[in-house]
Protein backbone atom coordinates (compact mmCIF):
# COMPACT_ATOMS: atom_id res chain seq x y z
CA UNK A 1 0.00 0.00 0.00
CA UNK A 2 1.19 3.60 -0.99
CA UNK A 3 1.20 6.88 0.33
CA UNK A 4 2.33 9.51 -1.65
CA UNK A 5 3.98 13.14 -1.44
CA UNK A 6 4.80 13.34 2.60
CA UNK A 7 7.55 14.81 3.49
CA UNK A 8 9.55 15.53 6.36
CA UNK A 9 12.72 17.54 6.02
CA UNK A 10 15.84 16.34 7.95
CA UNK A 11 16.56 19.08 10.51
CA UNK A 12 20.14 20.03 10.95
CA UNK A 13 22.20 16.86 10.49
CA UNK A 14 21.99 13.98 8.46
CA UNK A 15 20.07 10.91 9.99
CA UNK A 16 22.25 7.88 9.34
CA UNK A 17 20.60 4.65 8.19
CA UNK A 18 20.96 1.06 9.03
CA UNK A 19 20.57 -0.21 12.85
CA UNK A 20 17.29 0.07 14.85
CA UNK A 21 15.14 1.40 17.77
CA UNK A 22 13.73 0.52 20.68
CA UNK A 23 9.62 1.13 19.77
CA UNK A 24 8.10 -1.53 22.16
CA UNK A 25 6.62 0.17 25.35
CA UNK A 26 8.33 3.45 24.76
CA UNK A 27 5.94 5.00 22.85
CA UNK A 28 6.57 4.72 18.59
CA UNK A 29 4.47 2.21 18.24
CA UNK A 30 0.70 1.81 19.27
CA UNK A 31 0.40 -0.87 20.94
CA UNK A 32 4.00 -1.38 22.24
CA UNK A 33 6.65 -3.65 21.50
CA UNK A 34 5.97 -7.06 19.84
CA UNK A 35 7.41 -10.92 19.97
CA UNK A 36 9.46 -11.36 17.05
CA UNK A 37 7.63 -13.97 14.62
CA UNK A 38 9.19 -17.57 15.24
CA UNK A 39 11.71 -16.04 18.11
CA UNK A 40 14.19 -14.80 16.11
CA UNK A 41 17.60 -13.04 16.67
CA UNK A 42 18.89 -10.28 14.55
CA UNK A 43 16.64 -7.90 12.70
CA UNK A 44 17.51 -6.51 9.85
CA UNK A 45 18.21 -2.86 9.64
CA UNK A 46 17.13 0.41 7.67
CA UNK A 47 19.18 0.19 4.57
CA UNK A 48 17.92 1.82 0.80
CA UNK A 49 19.90 2.91 -2.38
CA UNK A 50 21.72 6.18 -2.84
CA UNK A 51 21.48 8.14 -6.31
CA UNK A 52 23.25 10.83 -7.48
CA UNK A 53 23.91 11.79 -3.59
CA UNK A 54 20.43 12.05 -2.46
CA UNK A 55 20.33 9.76 0.93
CA UNK A 56 16.84 9.04 2.37
CA UNK A 57 16.84 7.61 5.99
CA UNK A 58 13.61 6.40 8.14
CA UNK A 59 13.31 7.22 11.85
CA UNK A 60 13.30 4.29 13.72
CA UNK A 61 14.86 1.77 11.36
CA UNK A 62 13.86 -1.32 13.02
CA UNK A 63 10.06 -1.54 14.87
CA UNK A 64 8.23 -4.14 16.97
CA UNK A 65 4.89 -4.43 16.67
CA UNK A 66 1.73 -6.31 17.59
CA UNK A 67 -0.79 -7.15 14.52
CA UNK A 68 -3.07 -3.81 13.91
CA UNK A 69 -0.83 -1.59 15.63
CA UNK A 70 0.00 1.57 14.37
CA UNK A 71 3.78 3.08 13.67
CA UNK A 72 4.44 6.47 13.07
CA UNK A 73 8.00 6.69 10.88
CA UNK A 74 9.56 10.17 10.06
CA UNK A 75 12.14 10.03 6.32
CA UNK A 76 14.96 12.63 6.15
CA UNK A 77 16.01 13.54 3.11
CA UNK A 78 19.79 15.21 2.48
CA UNK A 79 21.42 16.01 -0.94
CA UNK A 80 18.01 17.04 -2.75
CA UNK A 81 16.38 20.70 -2.89
CA UNK A 82 13.09 18.84 -2.83
CA UNK A 83 12.36 16.78 0.43
CA UNK A 84 9.22 14.94 -0.25
CA UNK A 85 9.43 11.25 -0.27
CA UNK A 86 6.69 8.89 -0.94
CA UNK A 87 5.44 5.89 1.36
CA UNK A 88 5.17 2.58 0.33
CA UNK A 89 4.95 -0.82 1.63
CA UNK A 90 7.27 -3.17 -0.43
CA UNK A 91 4.86 -6.43 0.56
CA UNK A 92 2.15 -4.88 -0.82
CA UNK A 93 -1.32 -5.00 1.64
CA UNK A 94 -0.41 -7.95 3.37
CA UNK A 95 2.33 -6.21 4.82
CA UNK A 96 0.16 -3.20 6.25
CA UNK A 97 -0.53 -0.20 4.96
CA UNK A 98 1.27 3.37 4.93
CA UNK A 99 -0.28 7.13 4.47
CA UNK A 100 1.57 9.88 3.05
CA UNK A 101 2.45 11.60 6.58
CA UNK A 102 4.44 7.92 7.19
CA UNK A 103 1.56 6.46 9.74
CA UNK A 104 2.06 2.80 9.36
CA UNK A 105 -0.56 0.16 10.30
CA UNK A 106 0.84 -3.44 11.06
CA UNK A 107 -0.91 -6.74 9.06
CA UNK A 108 -3.12 -8.86 11.51
CA UNK A 109 -0.46 -11.09 10.52
CA UNK A 110 2.96 -12.14 11.91
CA UNK A 111 5.80 -11.45 9.92
CA UNK A 112 8.75 -8.83 9.25
CA UNK A 113 7.48 -6.44 6.61
CA UNK A 114 9.55 -3.34 4.57
CA UNK A 115 8.61 0.43 4.44
CA UNK A 116 10.27 2.32 2.04
CA UNK A 117 10.02 6.48 1.56
CA UNK A 118 11.41 7.47 -1.67
CA UNK A 119 12.69 10.61 -3.06
CA UNK A 120 13.65 10.55 -6.53
CA UNK A 121 15.59 7.40 -7.33
CA UNK A 122 16.74 7.20 -3.69
CA UNK A 123 14.87 5.14 -1.31
CA UNK A 124 15.38 4.63 2.43
CA UNK A 125 13.96 1.12 3.83
CA UNK A 126 12.84 0.10 7.62
CA UNK A 127 11.84 -3.08 8.99
CA UNK A 128 8.84 -3.82 10.93
CA UNK A 129 8.59 -6.84 12.94
CA UNK A 130 4.97 -7.78 13.78
CA UNK A 131 4.17 -10.35 16.82
CA UNK A 132 1.86 -11.17 19.38
CA UNK A 133 3.29 -10.22 22.94
CA UNK A 134 3.14 -12.99 25.55
CA UNK A 135 0.07 -12.73 28.15
CA UNK A 136 0.52 -11.08 31.59
CA UNK A 137 -2.28 -12.34 34.10
CA UNK A 138 -2.78 -10.88 37.40
CA UNK A 139 -2.28 -7.24 36.57
CA UNK A 140 -4.99 -4.74 39.06
CA UNK A 141 -7.53 -2.55 38.71
CA UNK A 142 -6.64 0.25 36.52
CA UNK A 143 -5.43 3.38 38.11
CA UNK A 144 -4.11 1.09 40.77
CA UNK A 145 -0.18 1.30 42.03
CA UNK A 146 0.97 -1.37 43.07
CA UNK A 147 4.55 -2.33 44.03
CA UNK A 148 6.12 -5.46 42.37
CA UNK A 149 9.89 -5.18 43.03
CA UNK A 150 11.95 -8.17 42.99
CA UNK A 151 11.27 -9.62 47.39
CA UNK A 152 13.63 -8.70 49.14
CA UNK A 153 14.78 -5.95 46.63
CA UNK A 154 14.08 -2.06 48.03
CA UNK A 155 16.08 -0.30 45.91
CA UNK A 156 16.08 0.39 42.54
CA UNK A 157 17.19 1.60 39.34
CA UNK A 158 16.66 1.98 35.62
CA UNK A 159 13.27 -0.03 34.26
CA UNK A 160 13.14 -0.98 30.68
CA UNK A 161 10.31 -2.76 28.19
CA UNK A 162 11.44 -5.36 26.25
CA UNK A 163 11.70 -4.00 22.71
CA UNK A 164 11.49 -7.69 21.54
CA UNK A 165 8.39 -8.71 23.41
CA UNK A 166 6.90 -6.27 26.12
CA UNK A 167 6.05 -8.65 28.87
CA UNK A 168 9.27 -9.08 29.62
CA UNK A 169 11.06 -6.30 31.85
CA UNK A 170 14.87 -5.50 32.29
CA UNK A 171 15.54 -3.75 35.98
CA UNK A 172 18.24 -2.75 37.76
CA UNK A 173 18.94 -2.55 41.32
CA UNK A 174 21.49 -0.91 43.79
CA UNK A 175 23.30 -3.86 45.14
CA UNK A 176 20.98 -6.56 43.70
CA UNK A 177 22.59 -7.04 40.47
CA UNK A 178 20.44 -7.42 37.32
CA UNK A 179 16.47 -9.11 36.77
CA UNK A 180 14.48 -10.05 33.95
CA UNK A 181 10.21 -10.83 34.60
CA UNK A 182 8.55 -12.18 31.61
CA UNK A 183 5.05 -11.46 32.63
CA UNK A 184 4.61 -7.53 33.20
CA UNK A 185 6.61 -7.71 36.43
CA UNK A 186 4.53 -10.21 39.22
CA UNK A 187 7.57 -12.60 38.93
CA UNK A 188 11.51 -12.26 38.79
CA UNK A 189 14.91 -13.98 38.23
CA UNK A 190 18.09 -12.29 38.87
CA UNK A 191 19.90 -12.95 35.92
CA UNK A 192 23.47 -12.06 36.24
CA UNK A 193 24.76 -15.03 37.46
CA UNK A 194 27.65 -15.29 34.75
CA UNK A 195 31.18 -13.19 33.99
CA UNK A 196 30.82 -9.90 35.91
CA UNK A 197 28.05 -10.91 38.01
CA UNK A 198 29.18 -10.62 41.28
CA UNK A 199 30.68 -7.09 40.62
CA UNK A 200 27.29 -6.13 38.87
CA UNK A 201 25.45 -7.00 42.52
CA UNK A 202 27.81 -4.68 44.49
CA UNK A 203 27.06 -1.46 42.31
CA UNK A 204 23.95 0.62 41.13
CA UNK A 205 22.85 -0.16 37.85
CA UNK A 206 21.11 2.85 36.82
CA UNK A 207 21.12 3.31 32.97
CA UNK A 208 20.75 0.80 29.96
CA UNK A 209 19.52 -0.05 26.75
CA UNK A 210 18.31 -2.96 25.56
CA UNK A 211 19.13 -3.47 21.96
CA UNK A 212 16.66 -3.78 19.51
CA UNK A 213 18.11 -5.48 16.52
CA UNK A 214 20.34 -8.39 18.33
CA UNK A 215 18.42 -9.98 20.78
CA UNK A 216 19.75 -10.36 23.98
CA UNK A 217 22.34 -7.91 23.87
CA UNK A 218 21.70 -5.28 26.68
CA UNK A 219 24.43 -2.20 27.82
CA UNK A 220 24.53 -1.30 31.53
CA UNK A 221 25.99 1.43 33.50
CA UNK A 222 27.50 0.45 36.64
CA UNK A 223 27.90 2.81 39.33
CA UNK A 224 29.05 3.02 42.57
CA UNK A 225 31.04 -0.24 42.96
CA UNK A 226 30.15 -1.67 39.48
CA UNK A 227 32.00 1.34 37.53
CA UNK A 228 32.22 1.38 33.95
CA UNK A 229 29.85 0.20 30.90
CA UNK A 230 28.47 -3.33 30.54
CA UNK A 231 27.87 -5.61 27.60
CA UNK A 232 25.68 -8.76 27.35
CA UNK A 233 24.76 -10.39 24.43
CA UNK A 234 23.12 -13.74 26.11
CA UNK A 235 20.55 -11.69 27.48
CA UNK A 236 21.64 -10.43 30.74
CA UNK A 237 23.70 -13.84 32.18
CA UNK A 238 27.59 -12.64 31.20
CA UNK A 239 28.33 -8.56 30.91
CA UNK A 240 32.30 -8.06 29.88
CA UNK A 241 33.40 -4.74 30.78
CA UNK A 242 33.62 -2.27 27.77
CA UNK A 243 35.89 0.18 29.12
CA UNK A 244 38.63 -2.08 30.19
CA UNK A 245 42.06 -0.35 31.72
CA UNK A 246 43.53 -0.69 28.58
CA UNK A 247 40.75 2.10 27.26
CA UNK A 248 41.25 5.72 26.61
CA UNK A 249 37.94 6.54 28.35
CA UNK A 250 39.13 3.88 31.20
CA UNK A 251 42.89 5.98 31.43
CA UNK A 252 41.08 9.69 31.13
CA UNK A 253 37.29 9.87 32.89
CA UNK A 254 37.53 9.98 36.61
CA UNK A 255 37.21 6.18 38.12
CA UNK A 256 36.05 4.56 34.91
CA UNK A 257 32.49 6.53 36.06
CA UNK A 258 30.27 5.96 33.33
CA UNK A 259 26.80 8.27 33.75
CA UNK A 260 24.74 6.82 30.99
CA UNK A 261 24.80 5.54 27.74
CA UNK A 262 22.37 6.56 24.76
CA UNK A 263 21.45 4.55 21.86
CA UNK A 264 20.82 6.05 18.27
CA UNK A 265 17.29 5.23 16.79
CA UNK A 266 18.92 5.08 13.25
CA UNK A 267 21.45 2.86 14.23
CA UNK A 268 21.44 0.24 17.45
CA UNK A 269 25.96 0.10 17.14
CA UNK A 270 25.67 3.82 17.59
CA UNK A 271 26.26 4.82 21.55
CA UNK A 272 27.47 7.91 23.10
CA UNK A 273 28.38 7.65 26.95
CA UNK A 274 29.07 10.81 29.15
CA UNK A 275 31.06 10.54 32.01
CA UNK A 276 30.18 11.03 35.79
CA UNK A 277 32.91 13.76 37.21
CA UNK A 278 36.34 15.10 35.46
CA UNK A 279 38.51 13.52 32.62
CA UNK A 280 42.18 14.11 32.67
CA UNK A 281 43.05 16.56 29.46
CA UNK A 282 39.38 18.31 29.09
CA UNK A 283 38.93 21.32 30.61
CA UNK A 284 34.86 20.53 30.86
CA UNK A 285 34.25 16.32 31.28
CA UNK A 286 34.51 14.10 28.55
CA UNK A 287 32.14 12.09 26.26
CA UNK A 288 32.64 8.84 24.20
CA UNK A 289 31.44 7.57 21.11
CA UNK A 290 31.07 4.47 19.30
CA UNK A 291 29.78 3.52 16.13
CA UNK A 292 30.67 -0.37 16.11
CA UNK A 293 28.55 -1.69 19.24
CA UNK A 294 31.41 -0.56 21.71
CA UNK A 295 34.50 -1.95 20.05
CA UNK A 296 36.42 1.30 19.36
CA UNK A 297 35.83 4.67 20.76
CA UNK A 298 36.57 8.45 19.70
CA UNK A 299 36.41 11.08 23.21
CA UNK A 300 34.97 14.54 22.56
CA UNK A 301 34.65 17.06 25.33
CA UNK A 302 30.95 17.49 26.88
CA UNK A 303 29.79 21.80 26.69
CA UNK A 304 29.99 22.08 30.22
CA UNK A 305 31.77 20.52 33.31
CA UNK A 306 30.37 17.97 34.10
CA UNK A 307 26.66 18.42 36.64
CA UNK A 308 24.54 15.47 38.59
CA UNK A 309 22.19 14.04 36.39
CA UNK A 310 23.78 15.09 33.07
CA UNK A 311 23.38 13.14 30.16
CA UNK A 312 22.81 12.77 26.57
CA UNK A 313 19.92 11.61 23.93
CA UNK A 314 20.85 11.27 20.30
CA UNK A 315 19.22 11.99 17.41
CA UNK A 316 21.11 10.58 14.18
CA UNK A 317 24.27 9.60 13.36
CA UNK A 318 25.64 13.11 13.55
CA UNK A 319 23.81 14.97 16.37
CA UNK A 320 22.38 14.67 20.18
CA UNK A 321 21.64 16.28 23.17
CA UNK A 322 23.67 16.63 26.25
CA UNK A 323 21.61 18.48 29.05
CA UNK A 324 22.62 18.82 33.19
CA UNK A 325 20.17 18.62 36.16
CA UNK A 326 21.81 21.52 37.65
CA UNK A 327 19.69 24.69 37.70
CA UNK A 328 20.68 27.24 34.81
CA UNK A 329 22.96 24.45 32.08
CA UNK A 330 20.13 24.35 29.76
CA UNK A 331 20.04 22.15 26.83
CA UNK A 332 23.05 21.95 24.35
CA UNK A 333 22.97 20.49 20.86
CA UNK A 334 26.16 19.40 18.82
CA UNK A 335 25.48 18.08 15.03
CA UNK A 336 29.14 17.74 14.55
CA UNK A 337 29.49 14.65 16.64
CA UNK A 338 30.60 16.54 19.93
CA UNK A 339 32.85 18.67 18.35
CA UNK A 340 30.70 22.07 19.36
CA UNK A 341 27.69 22.97 20.61
CA UNK A 342 24.97 25.11 20.86
CA UNK A 343 22.44 26.32 23.44
CA UNK A 344 18.84 25.18 22.06
CA UNK A 345 16.66 26.38 25.15
CA UNK A 346 16.18 30.61 25.62
CA UNK A 347 18.37 31.33 29.05
CA UNK A 348 19.29 28.42 30.11
CA UNK A 349 15.81 26.81 30.02
CA UNK A 350 15.86 22.94 29.67
CA UNK A 351 18.50 21.42 31.71
CA UNK A 352 17.25 18.15 29.85
CA UNK A 353 18.79 15.63 32.28
CA UNK A 354 20.00 12.38 30.67
CA UNK A 355 21.70 10.34 33.35
CA UNK A 356 18.94 8.22 33.84
CA UNK A 357 18.53 7.10 29.93
CA UNK A 358 16.72 3.62 29.22
CA UNK A 359 15.48 3.93 25.37
CA UNK A 360 16.63 5.60 22.14
CA UNK A 361 14.80 9.50 21.12
CA UNK A 362 12.26 8.45 18.72
CA UNK A 363 9.20 10.49 17.55
CA UNK A 364 5.97 10.19 18.87
CA UNK A 365 2.61 9.64 17.52
CA UNK A 366 2.54 13.30 16.11
CA UNK A 367 5.97 13.03 14.68
CA UNK A 368 7.33 14.90 17.29
CA UNK A 369 9.75 14.50 20.04
CA UNK A 370 9.74 14.58 23.78
CA UNK A 371 12.26 14.48 26.67
CA UNK A 372 11.76 15.71 30.21
CA UNK A 373 14.12 18.60 31.81
CA UNK A 374 14.02 20.14 35.19
CA UNK A 375 12.14 23.38 33.34
CA UNK A 376 9.22 20.82 32.15
CA UNK A 377 8.65 18.27 29.41
CA UNK A 378 10.19 19.59 26.16
CA UNK A 379 8.61 19.46 22.57
CA UNK A 380 10.81 19.60 19.09
CA UNK A 381 8.90 18.89 15.55
CA UNK A 382 12.74 17.92 14.32
CA UNK A 383 15.09 16.83 16.89
CA UNK A 384 16.87 20.68 16.67
CA UNK A 385 14.31 23.19 17.57
CA UNK A 386 12.99 23.07 21.43
CA UNK A 387 10.31 24.49 23.32
CA UNK A 388 8.54 23.71 26.60
CA UNK A 389 4.98 22.23 26.65
CA UNK A 390 4.53 21.87 30.93
CA UNK A 391 6.43 23.85 33.43
CA UNK A 392 6.26 20.72 36.02
CA UNK A 393 9.65 19.88 37.07
CA UNK A 394 10.42 16.27 35.12
CA UNK A 395 12.81 13.34 35.84
CA UNK A 396 10.99 10.70 34.91
CA UNK A 397 9.62 10.76 31.81
CA UNK A 398 7.65 7.83 28.81
CA UNK A 399 6.10 8.49 25.57
CA UNK A 400 2.98 5.87 25.14
CA UNK A 401 1.36 5.66 21.92
CA UNK A 402 -1.38 8.48 22.73
CA UNK A 403 -0.17 9.53 26.13
CA UNK A 404 3.14 11.42 27.81
CA UNK A 405 3.67 10.54 31.53
CA UNK A 406 6.23 12.48 33.95
CA UNK A 407 7.21 12.66 37.42
CA UNK A 408 9.83 14.53 39.78
CA UNK A 409 12.38 12.58 41.12
CA UNK A 410 12.27 14.79 44.46
CA UNK A 411 8.73 14.62 44.86
CA UNK A 412 5.49 12.65 44.31
CA UNK A 413 4.71 14.73 41.57
CA UNK A 414 3.09 12.77 38.76
CA UNK A 415 1.41 13.92 35.29
CA UNK A 416 -0.13 13.13 32.17
CA UNK A 417 -1.00 14.38 28.74
CA UNK A 418 -2.43 13.51 25.74
CA UNK A 419 -0.22 13.78 22.71
CA UNK A 420 -3.15 15.37 20.83
CA UNK A 421 -3.09 17.94 23.21
CA UNK A 422 0.51 18.26 24.77
CA UNK A 423 -0.03 21.82 26.55
CA UNK A 424 -2.55 20.39 28.90
CA UNK A 425 -1.90 18.20 31.82
CA UNK A 426 -3.56 15.70 34.42
CA UNK A 427 -2.20 15.54 38.15
CA UNK A 428 -2.54 11.94 39.05
CA UNK A 429 -1.52 10.25 42.25
CA UNK A 430 1.66 8.80 42.17
CA UNK A 431 2.65 5.54 44.16
CA UNK A 432 1.63 6.20 47.77
CA UNK A 433 4.34 5.04 49.56
CA UNK A 434 6.39 8.05 48.01
CA UNK A 435 7.55 10.87 51.09
CA UNK A 436 7.35 14.27 49.79
CA UNK A 437 10.85 14.69 48.84
CA UNK A 438 10.94 11.61 47.35
CA UNK A 439 9.64 11.36 43.68
CA UNK A 440 10.91 8.21 40.58
CA UNK A 441 13.41 9.02 37.98
CA UNK A 442 12.64 6.34 35.78
CA UNK A 443 9.20 5.60 33.70
CA UNK A 444 8.87 3.11 31.17
CA UNK A 445 5.81 2.21 29.51
CA UNK A 446 4.03 -1.09 28.02
CA UNK A 447 1.34 0.28 25.47
CA UNK A 448 0.57 -3.63 24.54
CA UNK A 449 -0.77 -4.62 28.28
CA UNK A 450 -1.31 -0.57 29.31
CA UNK A 451 1.41 -0.92 31.99
CA UNK A 452 3.25 1.72 33.55
CA UNK A 453 6.54 1.34 35.35
CA UNK A 454 7.73 3.36 37.59
CA UNK A 455 11.14 2.90 39.73
CA UNK A 456 11.93 4.84 42.58
CA UNK A 457 15.56 4.18 44.09
CA UNK A 458 14.46 3.52 47.67
CA UNK A 459 11.02 3.59 47.15
CA UNK A 460 11.24 0.19 45.04
CA UNK A 461 9.57 -0.91 41.65
CA UNK A 462 5.91 0.36 40.72
CA UNK A 463 3.51 -0.30 37.89
CA UNK A 464 -0.13 1.33 37.44
CA UNK A 465 -2.72 -0.30 34.45
CA UNK A 466 -4.06 2.12 32.19
CA UNK A 467 -6.75 2.81 30.44
CA UNK A 468 -7.01 1.09 26.81
CA UNK A 469 -5.99 4.33 25.17
CA UNK A 470 -3.51 4.92 27.77
CA UNK A 471 -5.10 7.60 29.49
CA UNK A 472 -4.60 7.72 33.36
CA UNK A 473 -7.68 7.11 35.22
Amino acid sequence: MVGGGGAIAGGGGAIAGGGGAIAGGGGTVAGGGGAIAGGGGTVAGGGGAVVDGVTVTITPSVVHARPGSDVQFKAAVMGATDMMVTWAVRDGASGGSIDAQGNYTAPTQEGTFTVTATSGKSFGTASVVVGSPSACSALMNKGVWEAIAPQGVGDTTSVAVDPFDPATVWLGTTRNGFFKSLDCGATWTHVNTGMNGAQLDSGSLWSMVVDPVDKGTIYLVGAYGALGLYKSTNGGVDFAQVFTADTEFAKVADQNFVNAVSMEANNHLHLVVSEHGTCKGYTTSCEAETTDGGVTWKLTATPLSWGEGGGLQLINATSWLWGGSEGGTGTWLTTDNGKTWKQVMPNGKGDANGEFTIRPLVPASDHAYYIGSLDGVMRSPDGFTWSLVSTNRVVGFAVGDTTLYAIDQWSPSFHSAAISDPMTWKTSPAPSVLPMDKGCPYLDYDAAHHVLYASCFGNALWRLVTQPDGSVP
